[in-house]
């Protein structure tokens, strides 16, 4: 769960950054409701589930470069050592901040809003009575605004009438006509809801006023489709007659001064026009589900780092193949050649019965037709226990990697009145069963295992696998390996003092011996 979170906020992130660079290129080629539609893609990531890991599994990961494989360092005798002595868990007390701050923040904002709605409705006055969306001036406003998911409102200034042109109050209605029509009370609550969440983000704060500002040249592009040259210039003589200054961040106003440049420069130069309507939502509609695919847990890209998650102990020198599924693959294909084979026997046996039923009476050559094909069923049937064989070995050795990957479970706790030691942790899962490795073609494979024992229950492996073409390359990228795994290991929180230094003098004279094979060669 912690991690899902994790990858939450850093993928919302990372979609508020893409969409915040490509915003303003898709909004001048397909229109600003397009760019628009682009802030989904943040929104809906932070809602997404992680995706089922059978749509993107892959049996076999492609590795470079090296690996040091390390097994055995997460036994709970060695979680004592890194249990901090304060006692404090510091997941909890970041995850009590981070809930504490989203509250705050929201009820906050909240608050606002409810103060800011309540004194402009406390001076209100009905405009147009009896309308599905109510229309009312109030002297506590300057700008004409939106509100209410439920019980729809606009607000216009108490001086609306005489302010306002006819022209630039028909349109001015028509912009927040337009939020409401597309629901954008409700969708600015669930921006505000989601801004609660990053509170501690600025790339979320700076998406928030973009996102913003996107959502009223939408509306923007709406009210000016088909307008003609002298309702675009009255519809900026209204925006700048309605500007305002900051309101709740969940009401729809017309027109902020913060936004006011922007806006009227979209509208001299057309930029507001409706642009691409279908190709801009496919275009858009594209980007979000490419977005939304690629930053999903589980999904396209965290699979293809999944190798060096999955096995954070694996490390290949030189490249190759890393099979983690070929058990599964193997245990696959035995079962279907088994199948195949018991087919064969019962069409050979078939075969053979028709042949016996024909014989009866029948000449030496029928009957040597019958010894044939059951012949052919006894070589069938012992293809197909052979098969059998194969399948059931290929299970045992799929279900033994799972076990082996599987994190050894901690003993039961001993019963009350038992005096009796409780068992010892089970061992740690061999590199051998754990990774399985397929050099390229032509190389050279070397395996070397470093072993130090700690104590004689949870033995400690370090496990080195190198594909190189040729002995000299291979030395040096030996050395080089086990230079860099000094350094990780070093830097290794899960081991304990007592392992680290243990690991680090045999890796020390495993350096100094290959130093002195390579003085000697030269």
């Amino acid at each position: 769960m912690t991690l899902w979170i994790v990858e939450t906020f850093i993928a919302t992130s990372v979609l508020m950054l893409v969409v915040l660079a490509i915003r303003v290129p898709v909004a001048a080629r397909f229109g600003t409701r397009a760019a628009y539609l682009l802030w989904l893609a943040p929104a809906l990531r932070m809602i997404m589930p992680p995706l089922p890991t059978f749509l993107f599994n892959a049996p076999a990961q492609q590795v470079q470069q090296a690996v040091i494989v390390m097994t055995g360092v997460t036994s709970p005798a060695d979680m004592s050592s890194v249990v901090p002595e304060s006692g404090i868990v510091w997941p909890i007390v970041l995850a009590s901040l981070w809930l504490g701050g989203a509250a705050i923040f929201f009820a906050r904002h909240i608050f606002a809003y409810r103060r800011f709605v309540n004194a402009a409705l406390a001076l209100a006055e009905p405009v147009a009575p009896g309308k599905a969306i109510g229309i009312r001036s109030s002297a506590a406003i300057t700008s004409p605004l939106a509100f209410g998911i439920i019980g729809k409102t606009i607000i216009v200034p108490h001086d609306f009438a005489t302010r306002f042109d006819a022209v630039e109050q028909r349109l001015a209605l028509a912009h927040e006509l337009a939020h409401h029509h597309r629901g954008d009370p409700a969708v600015n609550l669930a921006a505000l809801a989601m801004l609660a969440l990053h509170w501690f983000n600025p790339v979320a704060h700076i998406a928030h006023r973009a996102f913003r500002l996107d959502q009223e040249a939408a509306c923007d592009a709406i009210v000016l489709h088909s307008a003609s040259p002298s309702e675009r210039h009255a519809y900026g003589t209204a925006l700048f007659k309605a500007a305002t200054g900051p309101v709740p961040l969940a009401l729809c106003a017309m027109a902020g001064t913060s936004t006011l440049k922007t806006r009227l420069r979209r509208i001299a130069s057309h930029r507001t026009a409706g642009g691409m309507l279908v190709p801009g939502g496919v275009v858009a509609l594209t980007l979000v589900s490419a977005g939304l695919l690629l930053t999903a847990s589980n999904g396209v890209a965290a699979r293809s780092t999944e190798a060096a998650t999955a096995l954070p102990r694996a490390i290949v020198i030189g490249g190759g193949i890393i099979d983690t599924g070929s058990s599964d693959t193997a245990r696959t294909a035995a079962e279907t050649e088994a199948d195949d084979a018991e087919a064969a026997v019962k069409t050979a046996e078939t075969a053979a019965d028709a042949a016996d039923r024909a014989s009866v009476g029948a000449s030496d050559e029928s009957h040597a037709r019958a010894d044939v094909a059951r012949a052919n069923a006894d070589l069938a049937r012992a293809r197909a226990d052979l098969a059998r064989g194969a399948a059931e070995a290929a299970r045992a050795e799929a279900e033994a990697a799972m076990a082996a990957i599987a994190p050894p479970q901690p003993p039961e706790p001993p019963l009350a009145g038992d005096n009796t030691a409780p068992p010892a942790p089970p061992a740690p899962p061999s590199a051998k069963t754990a990774l399985k490795v397929r050099c390229p073609e032509g190389s050279k494979r070397q395996v070397m295992t470093i072993s130090h024992a700690i104590n004689a229950a949870a033995p400690k492996n370090f496990q080195i696998v190198i594909c190189l073409p040729d002995e000299v390359a291979m030395r040096k990228t030996i050395a080089d390996a086990l230079k860099s795994a000094r350094n990780a290991i070093a830097s290794q929180p899960m081991l304990s003092p007592l392992q680290r230094q243990s690991a680090l003098a045999e890796l020390n004279r495993e350096i100094d011996s290959l130093s002195a094979k390579a003085l000697k060669t030269q």
